[in-house]
Order: C-alpha cells, then sequence, then structure tokens
C-alpha cells in the first residue's frame, strides 16, 4: 500500500514536470511578437490580467505570422525584459498605408520603367527599399507582367509620398527644321530666260531653335494628367539680288500684267516695276520667316502594362498647333538703295496663320536596357480644324497696286476652316539620375496636312485680277518640322 502511495505520488510529480517543461512561454509580457513581412519586426501591446498570465492583442495581419516550419513551438524562448515591450505596436516603414492600389506598399519593384509621360520615379528602387535609402536605380525590373488592375502602379510612389500628390516637369531645348513645300522662282536675266536666279527658297531658314517645357500630376497609380508646351522661334532670313549682277535685265518671273500701281506719275503695271526684258528691276529683296507654337492637355493612363523591363502608355489630350509663315518680297524701280525712294518701291507681302485645333490620341514605350539607362518610342495622332488666316497685299509708298478689270486694290484678307491631320513620331534615350532626375534627348518628326502656306497662295498670273473680288486661299499643303530634343525631368 506504501509501495503504491509512493508510486503514484512519483507519477504526478513527473507529469507535472513534464508538462511544466513543455509549456511555450509566447504569451510572456517579455517575448516579442512578429507581424507580417511587409512591416518588419512589430511589437505588439500586451495587457497583464491577474494572476501574471498576460493577453496579446491582436492585429489585423497576425494571420499572416509565420509558424515554425518543424511545427513545434520553442521550448525555451529567451526572454525580453518588460521595458522593451512599447505601449502599442508601430510599422516600422515610414508611410504603413497604401492609399491606392493593392498589396504591402513596401513591396516595391525595382528599377521600374518610369512613367514614360511624366510618371512619379526616375530610377525604381533597389531590393525592395525605398527612394529614401538612396538604393535607386539597381537591382532586377520588376518581375513579370501585370496590366489591368493597376495594383502595379502604386510602385511608383516609393519615396514616402502616395502617387495623388506627385508632381512632374521638364524642360528641353529644341533644335528643329522644316520643309518648304514650293521653291518658287522669282527672277530671272533677260539673256538667260531659261534660268532663275531669284527664287523663294533663297531666303529659306530651314533649322530654328526653340524650347519646350511640360508639368503634370499623378491624379491615381492609373491615370495623370500633363501640360506641354513648345515653340520654334526662327530669326528672319532675308535675301537680296542686284540687276547689276547680271549680263541682262532682271526681270519677274511672275506676271503681274493684270494689277496697277500708280507712283505718282501715272498708272504702270506692277509688272514693270517687278522687271521685264526692255525694262529691268534695279534690286529685289526678299524676306522670309516662320514660327511654330504648340500646347497640348492630355490624360495620361500609366502604365497600361508593365512587363519586366517594358512598360506601354497610353495617351489622349486636346492639343492647339500655331504656325504662322510670312512673304515679303520687294522690288525697287530707280536704284539698288532701298528706303531712298519709296514711291517706285514696291513691296508683295503675304501673311499666313494656320491655327490647329483638335483631338489627339497617342502612346509610348519604354524598354530599360540597364535599370537607370532607357529607350523610348512613341506616337501620336490627331484630326483637327484648321482656322487659316490669309493677308495678301501689293503696295508703295504712294498706297495699293489695285486691278486693272475692276479697279479694287489687291487686299485680300480672309478666314477660311479647313480640315488638318497632324501626326508626331518620337524617339530616343532617357537616363535616370537618382530617383528624382532623369536626362532624356531624341528625335521627333511632326508631320501636319492640310495648312496653308505662304508661297502656296501667289496666284497664277491670269488669277492676279479676279483675286481681290474672288480670293482662293490654298490650304491643302503639307509641312514636317524634324529635329533633336535633350533635357532634364524631375519628380516630387
Amino acid at each position: 500500500m506504501k509501495l503504491f502511495a509512493k508510486g503514484s505520488v512519483l507519477l504526478s510529480l513527473g507529469l507535472s514536470a513534464m508538462a511544466t517543461a513543455q509549456q511555450p512561454n509566447w504569451n510572456s509580457p517579455n517575448q516579442p511578437y512578429y507581424g507580417s513581412p511587409g512591416y518588419g519586426q512589430v511589437q505588439r501591446q500586451v495587457n497583464q490580467y491577474p494572476g501574471n498570465y498576460p493577453r496579446v492583442a491582436r492585429f489585423q495581419d497576425d494571420e499572416n505570422i509565420p509558424s515554425p516550419s518543424d511545427g513545434q513551438l520553442p521550448s525555451n524562448p529567451e526572454p525580453i525584459s518588460n521595458s522593451q515591450v512599447s505601449p502599442l505596436a508601430t510599422p516600422v516603414h515610414s508611410n504603413p498605408s497604401p492609399v491606392y492600389g493593392s498589396g504591402p506598399i513596401h513591396e516595391y519593384a525595382s528599377g521600374v520603367p518610369t512613367p514614360a509621360y511624366g510618371g512619379t520615379v526616375y530610377g525604381g528602387p533597389a531590393n525592395g527599399q525605398p527612394c529614401d535609402s538612396g538604393n535607386c536605380g539597381v537591382g532586377d525590373y520588376g518581375g513579370s507582367c501585370s496590366s489591368g488592375t493597376c495594383g502595379g502602379a502604386i510602385q511608383y510612389a516609393n519615396y514616402g509620398n502616395a502617387i495623388g500628390g506627385s508632381w512632374f516637369a521638364g524642360a528641353y531645348g529644341l533644335i528643329m527644321g522644316r520643309t518648304d513645300s514650293r521653291n518658287v522662282n522669282l527672277g530671272y536675266s533677260s539673256d538667260m530666260p531659261s534660268t532663275t536666279v531669284f527664287r523663294t527658297g533663297d531666303a529659306f531658314q530651314e533649322y530654328a531653335g526653340g524650347g519646350e517645357v511640360r508639368f503634370g500630376r499623378c491624379i491615381s497609380p492609373c491615370w495623370a494628367f500633363e501640360v506641354v508646351y513648345w515653340g520654334l522661334f526662327p530669326d528672319q532670313s532675308r535675301a537680296t539680288t542686284f540687276n547689276s549682277n547680271y549680263s541682262g535685265m532682271l526681270s519677274s518671273s511672275i506676271g503681274f500684267d493684270n494689277l496697277l500701281y500708280d507712283n505718282g506719275t501715272g498708272a504702270n503695271t506692277v509688272q514693270t516695276f517687278y522687271g521685264t526684258p526692255t525694262r529691268a528691276a534695279q534690286a529685289y529683296r526678299l524676306t522670309r520667316s516662320w514660327e511654330v507654337q504648340n500646347v497640348e492637355l492630355n490624360l495620361l493612363r500609366i502604365p497600361v502594362n508593365q512587363c519586366g523591363s517594358v512598360n506601354y502608355e497610353l495617351l489622349a489630350g486636346v492639343r492647339y498647333l500655331k504656325l504662322n509663315d510670312g512673304f515679303i518680297w520687294e522690288t525697287d524701280y530707280t536704284n539698288e538703295m532701298f528706303g531712298d525712294d519709296l514711291a517706285n518701291e514696291l513691296c508683295y507681302h503675304i501673311d499666313i496663320d494656320n491655327q490647329l485645333l483638335g483631338f489627339q490620341l497617342g502612346g509610348r514605350m519604354d524598354y530599360y536596357v540597364k535599370p537607370n539607362l532607357s529607350v523610348h518610342l512613341g506616337s501620336k495622332l490627331g484630326i483637327y480644324n484648321n482656322r487659316v488666316s490669309h493677308f495678301q497685299r501689293i503696295y508703295g509708298g504712294n498706297g495699293n497696286a489695285y486691278s486693272s478689270t475692276s479697279g479694287q486694290d489687291y487686299v485680300i484678307d480672309e478666314r477660311v476652316n479647313k480640315v488638318a491631320f497632324l501626326g508626331e513620331l518620337f524617339a530616343g534615350a532617357s537616363y535616370d539620375i537618382g530617383c528624382r532626375w532623369r536626362l532624356t534627348g531624341g528625335y521627333r518628326a511632326v508631320s501636319l496636312c492640310g495648312v496653308a502656306l505662304t508661297t502656296d497662295q501667289i496666284p497664277r498670273d491670269r488669277d492676279f485680277g479676279t483675286m481681290p473680288t474672288m480670293p482662293v486661299t490654298n490650304a491643302d499643303s503639307c509641312l514636317l518640322l524634324h529635329g533633336a530634343y535633350f533635357g532634364a525631368e524631375f519628380v516630387w
């Protein structure tokens, strides 16, 4: 009986000791608690209850707490002091609550291709580190393809700001040229009637410098808007020739016989003042000018599809483009000095304004050759209403030239509306400098069809007499602007 009692006591002590040895200490107030991988190590609030049995407050991401790989809880976890337990858990990340998209905000893709029309980051973060760490623009490209959900776009808000607060801007230099639709013959020497000695192309400036600025704002992970302005501002170009340069008579290739001008001594044909094979003009001077200004307001879809190192985007917007073309051809009937005898100096002046307003669609693709280096290709296409202003006049110091049949002054001031088309193609490269700056450059070509140009408004010889009463504006020409752009872009 005593033996049975002693055995019972020993068995009870042994079971108690085993239970005590296997009891885990996960609920100890001194034990650290771990949250989801996206937030790093997080300490939980612990409430102390009577009997020294703590109760751990639950958080939303507790369901993601990793379990020991072998399914066994540690038998003797190393405790920490109560002083290390914070009263309320705080995620390590500076901005733990994503505003747009889905997924943990900390799971950024490295070297994500930049939103091409002005996204929020140039040179993505590396290895899941935010841009504030300085670890930008290195690492892989961001993995597999994604489209439609826009969730991946939150990766662009990687320097602690929600993407809805991201602005972008750029400034660029332009060197672009334009094509001349027609090289019209203006003058010849009477001893070589088949050889042109003076033409509109002699005063044509092909290339011009300009500038471009753009700014915009991301209004969601998928959408942004931008405002773009660029302009080309060439100087006036001038060409001059003199009758003394030729052995024959400096004569006009344009027939002005149906127009008259009175220099104060009686009316003569305008053809007389511009030179004939029997009475030469003493000097010609041609001045030409042109200017382009462009304004766009675009809505951007960023990104449409993101696939590893390739990024695609779409654009839709409103565009306004103004093209001015100027032409002034002067003749001096008496000598080779312009400005000293205005009554005997005539001026043929044409001024054209094309104002295109319409809707455009576009797209762009960026391919990241390296995490900081990308090449891009894009295009835009739109249909426009072209409001053409056409002014034309022939005059001298003693008044306007006039029609020999109707007597009406040769002054044309006409407004017409025409359908026009504008297409743009551009290609280039960009280099990301850190998280906020990018250098970019490339080639751009802009094609306009359905525009009016000055050289296309010179009437046929027989039409000069009827033009004042029956003006005709030719707006069926095409023009190509092309050249280089280079600049810097910034996001904040």
